[in-house]
C-alpha cells in the first residue's frame, strides 16, 4: 500500500514532530502511542495498516512520534512529560483538530490524561488500554532498581539476541496469543525498537516513565473516558487485569471499563477488528453524549514585593512609581516568554496561570532573579490544581491554596506546593523540602517545597528561616 505521508508538526520549542493522518470522518481520533515508536516502521506489521484503516473508517486518524523517538526530532536532552504535552498540541494544530478524542496505551495512558485534564477544550474523549496505570511505580511490583536491571539486560541484548526479544514479546502479548508462535514476531519487535531509539536513551526514557505520576491529574479529567482490557490477555494471564483497570476508571470521573478480544497490549497485535468495530461505537457514543465544562488543570502563580510599604516610604511616592511600572514591565514580559496568562494586578502583586508547572516555576524563578537586579525583592508561591473558568477569571480552591503559600514565600524565594514538585519530574529542577503547613482558610496540612535551582537573571536567595 502506499503510506500516508510523513508530515511534521512543530512544537512551541522548535521541536519537529513526525506525524501520519488517513480518513475523514467526522471525529480527529489521535492515537499516542506507548513508550517509543517509529510512525513509518509501524507499518510493516499488517495489523498496523489494519488498525489504521478500522480507525480511519470511524474518524479521521492521527498517529505521531513523541519528541525524542522515531522521526521526530532526536534532542540533546530527553523531554519532559511537559515538553511532550506541546508536542500533542502542536500535531492538533497541523492537522487542524480544536477538539480530538485521544486513544492511547501503555505509558500513553499517562501523557493523554494530563492532557486532558490540562487542556480540556481540546479533549473531546479518552479511550485508554487498561494493563498499564497512571502511576508505573504504583502499578507495576517492581522496585526501580529491579526496573533498571531488567532494562539494562534488554539493552545489553539490542542487537536482536534471542533473550533479549523474546523479553520485548512477552511484554506486549498474553501467554496464548498466537503472536508468539510466529518466528518473524519476536526480531520484528526488536528491529522497530532499534530504529526507534538507541539503547541509552531507553534506560532514560524508561526512567522518566517509571517516575511520572498523572494519578493526581485525573480527577481532574472532564472528558468522557473509557478504559479497555484484552479479555485473552485477562483470563489466562493477567487474572487481575479487570481490577486493574477499574483502578485507573475510579481515577477518573465517571469512566467506564469495557473488555475487547484479543490477547495483546498494543491496539494493532492480534484481534484488530475486534478493537476498531469497539472504537467505532465509542467515538459514536462521545459524539452523542459530549458536552463542554468550565474547568481545568492550571499551575497558578502569586508574586509580590516584599516590604513594599517600606520600600515607599523609603523612595518615595515618585520614585516607587518609576519602580513599580519597571517590575510590572518585566513581569508580564517573563509571563509572555513562559506562556503564562495574567489573571489579576493588584498593587505590587501578580496573578497568573500556566498550563505547564515547570514553565511556570521557571517563570517564578526568572521573575524573582531579575527583580532581584532591579533593587526590588519579591516572592513566589506556586500550586497546581483544578481552576473554575468563570466569565474568562480563574478561581476555585486552588487559586486560595496558591496564594496562600505565596504569602508563606520569604524574599526571594520561590515556594511550591507538592503537587507541582510531582508533575515537575524529569524538568531538571530541584526542590528541597520546607515542611509541612497549614494554610490559612484551607483545610488540613500541606507540604510545601523551596525551589533551589538558579535563574539565568540571577540567584534566588538560599533562605533557611523558618515559615512564619
Amino acid at each position: 500500500m502506499t503510506l500516508p505521508p510523513v508530515r511534521y508538526a512543530t512544537a512551541a520549542d522548535g521541536a519537529h514532530i513526525a506525524y501520519q493522518t488517513m480518513g475523514d470522518g467526522p471525529v480527529h481520533l489521535v492515537l499516542i502511542h506507548g513508550f517509543v515508536s517509529h510512525v513509518e516502521m509501524l507499518w510493516e506489521w499488517p495489523g498496523f495498516e489494519q488498525l489504521m484503516r478500522g480507525l480511519a473508517r470511524h474518524a479521521k486518524v492521527t498517529h505521531f512520534d513523541k519528541r525524542g523517538v522515531g522521526l521526530s526530532d532526536r534532542l540533546a536532552r530527553l523531554p519532559t512529560f511537559e515538553a511532550r504535552l506541546d508536542d500533542v498540541a502542536a500535531v492538533l494544530d497541523a492537522v487542524g483538530a480544536e477538539r480530538a478524542v485521544l486513544m492511547a496505551y501503555a505509558d500513553g495512558n499517562a501523557l493523554a490524561t494530563l492532557f486532558a485534564a490540562t487542556h480540556p477544550e481540546r479533549t473531546a474523549g479518552l479511550i485508554l488500554e487498561g494493563s498499564w496505570g497512571l502511576s508505573v511505580a504504583e502499578d507495576i511490583p517492581i522496585s526501580w532498581e529491579d526496573s533498571v536491571r531488567d532494562w539494562r539486560t534488554l539493552t545489553e541484548g539490542f542487537p536482536g539476541t534471542t533473550e533479549a526479544t523474546s523479553y520485548l514479546a512477552a511484554s506486549v502479548c498474553g501467554a496464548d496469543s498466537p503472536l508468539l508462535n510466529d518466528p518473524e514476531f519476536a526480531p520484528g519487535v526488536a528491529r522497530l525498537m532499534r530504529h526507534a531509539t538507541g539503547p541509552g536513551d531507553m534506560l532514560k526514557l524508561q526512567e522518566i516513565w517509571y517516575h511520572t505520576d498523572a494519578s493526581a491529574a485525573a480527577a481532574m479529567v472532564q472528558a468522557p473516558t473509557l478504559v479497555y482490557y484484552r479479555t485473552g490477555w485477562a483470563n489466562r494471564q493477567l487474572p487481575d487485569l479487570w481490577a486493574k483497570s477499574r483502578r485507573m476508571a475510579s481515577q477518573i470521573p465517571g469512566a467506564e471499563v469495557a473488555a475487547v478480544d484479543g490477547f495483546e497490549l498494543f491496539p494493532y497485535l492480534g484481534q484488530v477488528d475486534a478493537l476498531t468495530d469497539w472504537v467505532g461505537d465509542v467515538l459514536g457514543s462521545l459524539r452523542a453524549e459530549e458536552a463542554s465544562f468550565a474547568r481545568v488543570l492550571a499551575t497558578v502563580l502569586f508574586t509580590d514585593i516584599v516590604a513594599s510599604t517600606e520600600r515607599i516610604t523609603e523612595l518615595g511616592d515618585a520614585a516607587w512609581k518609576l519602580l513599580a511600572e519597571r517590575h510590572h514591565t518585566h513581569v508580564r514580559t517573563l509571563l509572555r516568554r513562559y506562556r503564562g496568562t495574567e489573571v489579576d494586578t493588584a498593587g505590587d502583586g501578580f496573578f497568573a496561570t500556566f498550563d505547564g508547572p515547570s514553565r511556570a516555576v521557571r517563570c517564578a524563578r526568572a521573575i524573582v532573579g531579575t527583580m532581584r537586579e532591579a533593587g526590588i525583592d519579591v516572592r513566589a508561591g506556586l500550586h497546581t490544581g483544578e481552576v473554575e473558568i468563570v466569565n474568562g477569571k480563574a478561581g476555585g480552591i486552588a487559586v486560595h491554596v496558591g496564594a496562600r503559600i505565596g504569602t508563606l514565600a520569604t524574599a526571594g524565594e520561590v515556594l511550591v506546593s507538592r503537587t507541582v514538585r510531582d508533575l515537575a519530574a524529569g524538568s531538571g529542577l530541584e526542590f528541597a523540602p520546607r515542611g509541612k503547613r497549614r494554610l490559612r482558610g484551607i483545610p488540613g496540612t500541606w507540604d510545601l517545597y523551596r525551589v533551589e535551582s538558579p535563574t539565568r537573571g540571577g540567584h534566588l536567595t538560599d533562605c533557611r528561616r523558618p515559615l512564619r
